[in-house]
């Protein structure tokens, strides 16, 4: 396949998302001429993508003439997959209580390439906040969560990801290579825990533990401002230890 037919195949499906979130925003049926124009797509394009998506079921005239609007077909694919998904409900009750419980923000993450993708958040309360939202990426290499997840990886296995990671510098104390990647992850696993500040975002701290929730392996994060977070770290990683095992009986 020639580099041009991928490029033009990622566009399409780029396209598709950002036109569902143009039916979420606006809430309402839209002609071809105002989706074109709204989303700053051609005309042709519109209509191939539109018509494409009309004729499998995905897109409807609620009333004729009156523009288009997604069919309740996307909620039953939706549903399928949200029912069949693995992070359990139990989980869910467990970062609500550990947010409850430390008044910041609870995060379920998992390893997606060189990234850390959050599948599950709790946030905090609080006006002054971590800020995290389900499907958002943060590099594993210097954030705590990334580092509890790289734990779990066999050694081959970390050192590809390392090797296809880009070190970044975010502040002062960012992990900048490999061998101080290895060395805070070998210091973690002996403390327990996995805990920074200001590695990733100024002012901000958190706490991370690795789940071994065979066959998929999680990281759970709690995460805050530093003048809140910085003298109370090994409690918040103790009161997760308890919440693993108390929801999801994982030691």
């Amino acid at each position: 396949m020639s580099n041009d037919r991928q490029d033009k195949i990622v566009k399409q499906a780029a396209q598709v998302v950002e036109l569902l979130e143009f039916f979420a925003k606006t809430g309402q049926p839209a002609t071809l001429s105002q989706v074109s124009t709204k989303l700053n797509w051609p005309r042709s394009s519109t209509y191939n993508l539109l018509s494409t998506l009309t004729r499998l079921g995905y897109l409807y005239e609620p009333t004729p003439k009156g523009g288009l609007y997604p069919s309740t077909k996307w909620a039953t694919i939706i549903e399928q997959i949200h029912l069949s998904q693995p992070p359990s409900e139990a989980i869910q009750d467990m970062l609500e209580y550990l947010s409850e419980k430390t008044g910041e923000t609870a995060v379920l993450g998992v390893a997606s390439g060189t990234e850390a993708l959050f599948l599950q958040v709790c946030e905090s309360s609080d006006y002054v906040k971590f800020a995290a939202k389900v499907g958002q990426t943060i590099p594993l290499y210097t954030t705590v969560i990334g580092l509890a997840l790289l734990s779990q990886m066999p050694s081959s296995q970390r050192k590809r990801v390392l090797k296809k990671t880009s070190f970044k510098k975010f502040t002062d104390e960012t992990l900048m290579s490999t061998e101080d990647v290895e060395n805070v992850i070998a210091a973690s696993l002996d403390r327990g825990w996995f805990g920074s500040s200001g590695r990733f975002a100024e002012n901000l701290s958190g706490v991370a533990l690795p789940l071994d929730t065979q066959p998929y392996n999680y990281a759970i994060l709690v995460s805050g401002p530093t003048e809140r977070m910085s003298e109370r770290m090994e409690y918040v990683a103790d009161l997760m230890r308890k919440a693993a095992k108390k929801f999801l009986n994982v030691e």
